[in-house]
């Protein structure tokens, strides 16, 4: 008795996830600003769903440190990976992206 195996190669792809269960955007804001001795602050904004928040976040840290004026901007946006698999062994109908 002999054991076979099969192989398929299938091609990935990934892209945004936009089902309503996929998890929400979200913003956050960092302040890469360095002292004189090359120490970044580092201080974050909390992650939000709210972009606005996070840029007043921003702001306010900027008022309250006139020498802190670089940041980092960090949204996360949710994706999935998919195969044609995933759609009934047919590429993915357009206009599902």
């Amino acid at each position: 008795m002999s054991t076979r195996s099969l192989f398929r190669f299938v091609s990935w792809t990934v892209k945004p996830d936009r089902e309503p269960d996929a998890a929400p955007v979200t913003h956050l804001y960092r302040c890469t600003s360095e002292d004189e001795a090359g120490n970044v602050c580092g201080a974050e904004s909390a992650r939000t769903e709210d972009g606005a928040s996070a840029e007043d976040w921003a702001l306010r840290h900027a008022a309250e440190n006139p020498d802190h004026r670089s940041y980092a901007y960090a949204p996360e946006l949710p994706y999935v990976a998919t195969t044609p698999e995933l759609f009934g062994g047919h590429p993915e109908p357009e206009g599902a992206a």
